[in-house]
């Protein structure tokens, strides 16, 4: 019967002794599931400089310079390098999330482009073939 005292007072403090430990502990630091740290992703900084070559039909191709501005403005110059003065197409151009944004060439709502990140380039992974054909491109930061 001592014994049988002696092992259950055991039990007894160890139980006591796991409860007290669990005591001031957070659900989290208890051994449950904990949602993930939330990451913040720094979105990419769009504005600057960039350029491409396009083939051309009548000349030794087309160079463009895009500039997008911070406020939503861009500017796109277009030289077919034929002599002649390139050809200037306004816009505007807007973040669709942290690593796409769109482009709005002039009036005409078929006239635009949609760019992904990647690294120092811009690709093109959506545009009117009509305006600038089906091959795939990108743009290049200007330093």
């Amino acid at each position: 019967m001592a014994r049988s005292a002696s092992s259950c007072h055991s039990a007894l403090l160890l139980g006591l002794l796991i409860l007290l430990g669990a005591c001031g502990k957070t659900p989290d630091s208890a051994g449950t599931q904990s949602s993930p740290e939330q990451v913040t992703i720094q979105a990419f900084d769009f504005s600057g400089e960039w350029t491409t070559t396009l083939p051309a039909a009548d000349s030794a191709g087309r160079i463009l310079y895009l500039s997008l501005s911070e406020g939503g403005d861009l500017r796109l110059l277009v030289d077919y390098q034929n002599d002649q003065d390139p050809v200037e197409e306004l816009g505007s151009w807007k973040q669709d999330s942290e690593r796409s944004c769109s482009l709005q060439l002039g009036e005409t709502p078929c006239n635009y482009m949609i760019l992904e990140a990647h690294g120092d380039s811009l690709v093109v992974v959506d545009r009117n073939p009509v305006n600038w054909g089906s091959s795939p491109f990108s743009f290049v930061r200007q330093k």
